[in-house]
């Protein structure tokens, strides 16, 4: 080969091994830097997410490493944040994905999106939903209502499991007023299974040492964003949706609850106070309550005085003679009573010592005294908060919601028909009643 054969080849070699991979490798690193790059991340991650979501930038600092900075996300209706990221590592780990952050932010009056963006993927409506993805945040702050929560060392893992998939939750809770990190973690677990009856979401929760504000849970149970912004929920729940209704157990406190926005959708008398709702024991089957027991404290405040005639008519909380004669609101120092429902029917039992047979009063007055000991139905307590109307069957749109979870008394013993009329068949009837009139049928 002669000497300038030789020359043009190592030229040609130089060429297609050094140059080429080099510009190849410099143009693909550009691009990577390009706006039209930083936009098509931006896409995947919405589409999985839900969401319309913008970067700062997205950097390749080492191989398998990839670094997502100024990551925002936003309600794609209202364009309110949801949330927000400062900086995001994402890197391969076994056969999932793991990411890591610093601080994030997440607005809870939207959190539903993160919540729909979660089930998803519980429901496999992604493409990769059967990636396991890990996520670890030094440090989170939840912006529920009222004040903001920080959490710390939060960790969630979301992956598969041999009947599903599943989200485990840990983090521990800061206060900022105290800054004391509490030693138990809170732990939260969602599950998604199929059986053969239809698929089915199960619910754990435990609150861990410190109270969580009941705003962080509502994107997931709604009930609780009527409990009122201050409101903390202290305690355990295991619950599993299946297609009959929610089943479960729950144990545990709703503290600093605003009784005005709890009655509000329920009742057409109102209790303007903050209080406590204490659950002792609750278990639900087929989404009504088998059993509960537990306490009401409130007060100081204000209660209609139509609510308090009700107690005593509907409930036996007193002396019909010392009712109200008006409905104007009454100023109250404390409401303290336990309760006991289950299939036999409604407890109401008194609680403060200091106070004889006292549950609602003020000074030296006692509105509500506790009645016999012994259980009455609990359409007496839909009686009580819809008073205007007569409940032969409840119908009223306040207390519809109640009617669905109460729980349902046993049946009766099927009677004998009368001498004499054994041959006729009994014709079910069924008498409606309200304000505008009165409706029979057959």
């Amino acid at each position: 080969m002669h000497d300038a054969q030789r020359r043009a080849l190592l030229r040609a070699l130089f060429w297609l091994v050094c140059l080429l991979p080099t510009a190849a490798i410099g143009a693909w690193s550009y691009s990577l830097r390009t706006d039209g790059h930083r936009r098509a991340a931006e896409e995947r991650i919405g589409a999985a997410l839900g969401m319309r979501v913008t970067l700062e930038a997205i950097r390749y600092p080492q191989p398998g490493l990839v670094l997502l900075e100024g990551l925002r996300a936003y309600d794609p209706e209202t364009d309110k944040p949801v949330l927000a990221v400062t900086r995001v590592e994402a890197e391969p780990a076994g056969d999932g994905l793991q990411l890591a952050a610093g601080e994030a932010e997440v607005f809870a009056d939207d959190g539903s999106r993160l919540f729909a963006a979660l089930e998803r993927r519980l429901k496999r409506e992604l493409p990769d939903a059967e990636t396991r993805l890990g996520v670890e945040i030094d440090q989170l702050t939840w912006h529920a209502g009222g004040e903001a929560q920080t959490l710390t060392h939060f960790e969630a893992v979301l992956g598969p499991t041999e009947s599903g998939r599943h989200l485990l939750v840990n983090f521990r809770t800061f206060d900022l007023q105290k800054p004391i990190e509490r030693d138990v973690p809170a732990s939260l677990r969602l599950a998604r299974t199929g059986t053969s009856g239809g698929a089915e979401t199960t619910v754990e929760l435990d609150t861990g040492a410190m109270p969580l504000p009941a705003a962080m849970i509502a994107p997931l149970i709604p009930a609780a964003a009527q409990l009122g912004p201050s409101a903390r929920l202290d305690g355990r729940l295991k619950l599993k949706h299946a297609p009959q209704g929610w089943e479960g157990v729950i144990a545990g406190s709703l503290r600093d609850v605003d009784f005005q926005r709890l009655l509000g959708p329920h009742s057409s008398q109102q209790i303007w106070a903050d209080g406590d709702l204490r659950i002792t024991w609750a278990e639900l089957q087929a989404g009504r309550i088998v059993r509960m027991r537990g306490g009401v404290t409130a007060g100081p405040g204000q209660i209609s005085g139509g609510l308090v005639a009700a107690g005593i008519e509907h409930l036996g909380l007193g002396d019909p003679r010392g009712m109200p004669s008006a409905h104007a609101p009454l100023l109250f120092d404390k409401l303290d009573l336990d309760f006991a429902l289950d299939a036999d029917g409604l407890r109401i039992l008194q609680r403060d010592a200091s106070r004889p047979e006292a549950l609602l009063w003020h000074r030296t007055t006692a509105y509500w005294t506790a009645p016999p000991n012994v259980p009455q139905s609990p359409a007496n307590l839909l009686r009580a908060l819809a008073p205007e109307r007569e409940l032969l069957v409840p119908l009223a749109g306040t207390t519809s919601g109640l009617m669905g979870v109460l729980p349902l008394p046993e049946m009766s013993p099927p009677r004998s028909a009368p001498a004499g009329e054994s041959s006729q068949a009994l014709q079910p009837r069924l008498r409606l009643r309200d304000p505008g009139g009165e409706v029979e049928r057959r």
